[in-house]
């Protein structure tokens, strides 16, 4: 990088045979964490170990001083399809919009809004949905957040592209809230098997811990399974950095029998799981009938 980072942070990551690309959310010495950009990183996957340095190249910056380029995560039906998050704090009110792009020959192609059409409205934004990524070909995960409340949910839609039909947008209530937790929101999307794409989401508790479950959905975006206790929970350690006690997942992809987890640890680390894929399975609680 052609700057000394500060935070490198919220991960997503593409694996392609024994090759792993990896889109990070870096700020520089001296700059704000609501100033962050993505950059992307090549190397092999059995590299994803230990302490390790990477090269990375900027990839999706702020235009203007206010704005935040935020959370990269990938399309799961579509290799090379890049969805982030751009924020404006110009304002108290910040205003917040998902933006999908294409990544050709390590260079974007393109950027275009995340939005909304209804019969009614017509084609419009929603002022605040981050956590907002395909979940398959067909569906998106929606994740509105009222600020003044403090609450955030999950919602699913049919989507064209990046195009999400409103009049179909459906809360599935098993991943709402429960008693105790302030929000909930996407984190990721893998594809399993043919029909089945595993959701990584986050719920949020009253002390501000994040955890990570998992919900199976088959290519309609039905639910199938889900898993009752996280699969990912922070732990106790000496590091603490910005924002103790938070792990949040932004990229997950399948390598052999193995399922590969990037996350940002503490909103200024980065860290890589891996799981074997019969555990994800042996997790979750199929839903009856």
């Amino acid at each position: 990088m052609p700057i000394v980072s500060r935070i490198v942070a919220n991960p997503a990551v593409e694996i392609s045979g024994d090759r792993a690309r990896i889109y990070l959310r870096l700020a520089s010495i001296g700059s704000e964490f609501a100033r962050t950009f993505i950059a992307a990183a090549d190397l092999k996957v059995e590299d994803l170990k230990g302490r390790i340095k990477v090269d990375a190249k900027p990839l999706l910056y702020g235009i203007m001083p206010y704005e935040c380029v935020e959370d990269p995560r990938i399309d799961p039906d579509m290799p090379g399809v890049l969805y982030h998050v751009r924020a404006f704090y110009r304002t108290r009110v910040s205003r917040v919009f998902t933006f999908k792009s294409r990544v050709v020959g390590g260079e974007i192609d393109g950027i275009e809004a995340v939005s909304f059409y209804s019969r009614k409205w017509g084609e419009f934004l929603i002022q605040d949905y981050r956590d907002t990524f395909p979940i398959n070909r067909g569906f998106m995960t929606v994740r509105p957040f009222f600020k003044d409340k403090g609450f955030g949910i999950i919602a699913i839609g049919p989507r064209e592209g990046a195009q999400v039909d409103f009049d179909e947008i459906e809360i599935p209530p098993e991943l709402l809230p429960l008693n105790g937790e302030d929000k909930v929101g996407g984190n990721a999307s893998l594809k399993l098997s043919a029909n089945e794409y595993l959701l990584l989401y986050h719920a949020v508790d009253e002390h501000g811990v994040y955890y990570t479950y998992g919900a199976l959905f088959d290519e309609n975006a039905e639910l199938l399974a889900l898993t009752r206790e996280p699969i990912i929970a922070p732990k106790i350690g000496v590091y603490s950095g910005r924002r103790p006690s938070t792990v949040f997942v932004c990229g997950a992809a399948v390598y052999g029998d193995s399922v590969i987890i990037s996350a940002g640890v503490d909103d200024e680390i980065t860290v890589i799981y891996e799981v074997e894929k019969q555990k994800i399975y042996d997790s979750l609680e199929y839903l009856s009938g």
